[in-house]
């Protein structure tokens, strides 16, 4: 029976070992559980962090490039109106000292060096005047031309009613000659 004694207290003991095994178990599981809570926790409110940092960034992304959109509109509208020689607005003015600056009447905008729109729209301005010189040039010389025919056939008359004035006094000189 001293075996059945000692196997009974080997159980009991092995028993209370277990039964606190499974506290321990318990106890570990609990404190997993509650770290899993903490941590998924902590990641929602770091996604939701980055999330509201990623709207944040893109929406001013989103300004900006609408910004750069709009300058670039303005800037294409006015390059479209420079390529009929419009200045968009800006002129050469003289301060009291003589010092020449750029006004823009449309914007009121003042600069000291020349606007690349002005300068585009000027250039745009003299070929149009040196294609409307040339289309002159050509219709004076063409003009030149017709008056150099003219002046030709005037010669080439002037030739002909010389040779028949000639002719007549000899017809002269025959009659006369013949009574």
């Amino acid at each position: 029976m001293g075996d059945v004694a000692e196997l009974e207290d080997e159980l009991e003991s092995t028993r209370a070992e277990l039964e606190t095994l499974q506290a321990d178990y318990d106890k570990l599981v609990d404190e997993r559980d509650t770290t899993m809570s903490r941590l998924e926790a902590e990641f929602d409110t770091k996604r939701a962090e980055i999330e509201d940092k990623s709207k944040r960034a893109l929406d001013e992304l989103q300004a900006e490039s609408d910004s750069q959109l709009e300058h670039l509109t303005v800037q294409l509208d006015q390059m479209r109106r420079a390529v009929t020689g419009d200045a968009c607005g800006w002129e050469e003015k003289t301060d009291e000292n003589g010092a020449p600056y750029f006004e823009n009447s449309e914007t009121g905008e003042k600069a000291f060096e020349k606007p690349e729109i002005l300068a585009f729209a000027q250039t745009i301005g003299a070929v149009e005047d040196g294609a409307n010189d040339k289309a002159s040039l050509q219709k004076a010389q063409k003009k030149q031309r017709e008056a150099d025919t003219k002046k030709r056939e005037a010669e080439v008359k002037l030739n002909e009613a010389r040779s028949e004035t000639q002719v007549v006094p000899s017809l002269h000189v025959r009659t006369d000659r013949i009574a």
